[in-house]
């Protein structure tokens, strides 16, 4: 039995719904539900009739939601106590994938450290398999991570909570004749000299994109993006990038650098979210910290709409 059980009963009495209260919790609605169901087990009743109008607690439900209310305030006056005696000692680990560019990232950790100034939160970035499994190793407390193929993998011990999907496009100096298109195929870029961010999630996009259509006439790959963006500004070559490096690239925001859709109806779908670990303490600064996240990305994908 598990503090984190005890909340998830109590949220499902409290909503009469797991969907509800997976959503209050910031966890899938499948993860409440097995959270739930291994309880009963556990405790070899059932404590919720479950039906698609929701869940209504059995009768033998009442004595064990009481004494769960009752440990769960227990827990959170010890934290509140402990908090207030050593606040300076608080710590929250947020890990990000390294050179996504995501401008919102600054005044974000800046509006978490005014809003919770107790915390001492240790901001990481590394590639996203490294981040996942520093989730998993309780290691991390949240990452911002790009979800896909090796990412999105089912754990017991996280939560995966994807939020905005990713589109992929052809950048081009201004001078190429590729400029003037309004989206790019695999035919149109197949011979041009190719250059790529050298990383995790464009290695394995860049070998699932070949597997599909054919080779690229690849130049080099790096990890230094100045390197990588004058390559593309003086026409030497063109790269495949994705959506957020538009809104951060000056070359673009110039004119001096086009980009154009990849049009591959073939591509896996990505997405960017955010993984956490279920076996930790949900505390309310983690809690305010993952909702915060998840604004901060819908607003910025609401700005690029406009």
């Amino acid at each position: 039995m598990q503090l984190e059980q005890l909340l998830h009963i109590i949220y499902a009495n409290k909503f009469r719904s797991l969907t509800k209260a997976a959503e209050e919790l910031y966890i899938s609605q499948s993860a409440i539900s097995q959270s739930i169901s291994k309880l009963e087990v556990e405790l070899g009743l059932s404590l919720f009739t479950r039906s698609r109008n929701g869940v209504v607690p059995t009768k033998d439900a009442p004595f064990f939601l009481n004494r769960a209310e009752q440990i769960i305030k227990i827990v959170d006056e010890m934290n509140e106590k402990s908090n207030k005696s050593n606040q300076l000692n608080k710590k929250l680990s947020i890990g990000t994938v390294a050179g996504l560019h995501l401008h919102f990232l600054t005044p974000a950790l800046l509006s978490f450290q005014k809003k919770f100034p107790f915390l001492d939160i240790e901001y990481i970035e590394n590639s996203s398999l490294a981040l996942r499994e520093s989730v998993i190793n309780h290691e991390l407390d949240i990452s911002l991570i790009v979800l896909y193929e090796k990412t999105m993998k089912p754990h017991h011990s996280i939560n995966i909570q994807p939020l905005m999907d990713i589109k992929f496009y052809v950048l081009v100096s201004k001078d190429s004749p590729l400029s003037e298109k309004t989206y790019a195929k695999y035919e149109d870029i197949a011979s041009e000299p190719f250059v790529m961010h050298n990383g995790e999630f464009m290695n394995w996009f860049l070998s699932n994109y070949v597997d599909r259509n054919g080779k690229l006439h690849l130049l080099f790959k790096s990890n230094n993006t100045d390197t990588l963006r004058a390559t593309i500004a003086k026409g030497t070559a063109i790269t495949i990038e994705t959506e957020n490096e538009l809104y951060s690239n000056p070359d673009i925001m110039s004119g001096q650098v086009v980009a154009i859709p990849l049009l591959d109806l073939g591509l896996p779908k990505t997405s960017l979210g955010l993984i956490y670990s279920t076996k930790k303490y949900f505390s309310p600064e983690k809690a305010e910290i993952v909702k915060s996240l998840s604004t901060y990305i819908t607003e910025w994908k609401y700005e690029q709409i406009l």
